[in-house]
């Protein structure tokens, strides 16, 4: 292996060393590594580029690499608390975020108080601001303003929006904390306003809660626990919310950062 060399793409350098140490099996230390490119983030994602890197194994630490222990198996998620009461699960079983999935559906923020009332006022300036910031990223689009249960939504309209959105909506989450964080600072106060992109919200949480339905039937079925495939924190809400007051299963997160992922367990 040491006479090879492996071309790895990642977000940042770091990044990309720590894929390439994993896809080697060595330590960083056992590495020679040459910085092709570093990539560069863009704005809110867009226009963003990977780092990369061309890494091979050192001479002198070209021995076989020990064998990686097997990995742990994941243990059920604890069931959530009784009603009545706010259970605060243990981290790396149902976590802090699985503890305020009854915050999430109320629309409380886990601990941040209520957001203020959203009035024709707010709303307008809300649109204003993401008008801007669209402005400014270069895109021909129009902003309406929504409804959806009680919550403003500001819905982008427009042709070629894919970028907007990003891989798994990690752009749109990125311009909608953009979008909330300067009209808090505007007016002093916290309001909640939900960014969509031609009703890509609404999709994507349609697909994920029949996700959820069919994996707990599954679990259901089988008796045997099922860990779905790393999501982003929305995501793994709408799961948690989807499969809330399910009679036989419950849910829980491990992993952490980018890897965390949601566990569906027979209700026990």
């Amino acid at each position: 292996m040491e006479s090879e060399s492996l071309e790895v793409n990642a977000r940042t350098v770091e990044d990309a060393i720590v894929k390439a140490t994993q896809l080697l099996g060595r330590g960083r230390d056992d590495l020679q590594i040459t910085v092709l490119s570093e990539g560069r983030g863009g704005i809110l994602g867009i226009g963003a580029e990977d780092a990369h890197i061309l890494v091979s194994v050192r001479p002198e630490a070209a021995l076989p690499p020990e064998p990686e222990p097997a990995p742990a198996a994941v243990e059920p998620a604890a069931a959530p608390a009784a009603r009545g009461g706010r259970g605060r699960g243990r981290r790396g079983e149902a976590g802090d975020e699985d503890a305020s999935v009854a915050e999430a559906a109320s629309g409380e923020g886990g601990g941040r108080e209520p957001p203020a009332p959203v009035t024709a006022e707010v709303a307008e300036e809300a649109r204003n601001i993401l008008l801007d910031v669209l402005d400014l990223l270069g895109m021909d689009t129009d902003v309406e303003i929504q409804q959806r249960d009680g919550t403003l939504v500001l819905e982008v309209i427009g042709e070629d929006l894919g970028l907007l959105i990003g891989r798994r909506g990690e752009t749109l989450t990125s311009l909608q904390f953009v979008l909330n964080l300067i009209l808090a600072k505007r007016l002093k106060k916290w309001s909640r306003v939900v960014v969509d992109v031609e009703g890509y919200r609404s999709r994507r949480e349609a697909t994920l809660s029949g996700l959820a339905k069919r994996m707990a039937y599954r679990v259901q079925q089988t008796g045997q626990a099922v860990a779905l495939e790393a999501m982003p924190a929305g995501e793994r809400r709408i799961i948690h919310l989807a499969l809330a007051d399910h009679p036989h299963v419950s849910t829980g997160s491990v992993g952490e950062g980018d890897h965390r992922k949601v566990v569906i367990s027979p209700r026990r």
